[in-house]
């Protein structure tokens, strides 16, 4: 396992990926008593360091993303929603937490929404 493992390291994130797995698949057969309970190989498997990723949108995908909002079947909640986690970077589960007080903007610098993203 440790040699699989290592020999994925170029590619960390399927590595560690892969090792999760492994050990998804291994706790079952612990559970039924097909393996001595705690002999699970991928258990004790040191992940490696990912790299963060950062990713943004090219010109000709948002460009493709406005015309599909524009003329799909979405509405106007749906597409306020896929703007805010796009301008903000967020998670779509820090979204549900987020407050007022968290902003760190001056006023100056908010971006006006197109009005028709603007509930009435």
């Amino acid at each position: 396992m440790l040699a699989f493992h290592h020999g994925l390291r170029e590619t960390p994130y399927q590595a560690n990926r892969a090792a999760v797995m492994l050990s998804k698949l291994f706790d079952p057969a612990d559970d039924w008593g097909s393996r001595q309970p705690g002999s699970n190989p991928a258990r004790r498997i040191r992940k490696l360091h990912e790299a963060e990723k950062t990713r943004y949108l090219s010109d000709s995908e948002q460009v493709r993303l406005g015309a599909a909002l524009e003329g799909g079947t979405e509405t106007v909640y749906a597409e306020s929603a896929l703007l805010l986690l796009i301008y903000t970077g967020c998670r779509l589960s820090e979204i549900p937490t987020l407050r007022w007080d968290y902003r760190r903007w001056a006023p100056e610098t908010i971006v006006p929404m197109e009005p028709r993203l603007i509930m009435h």
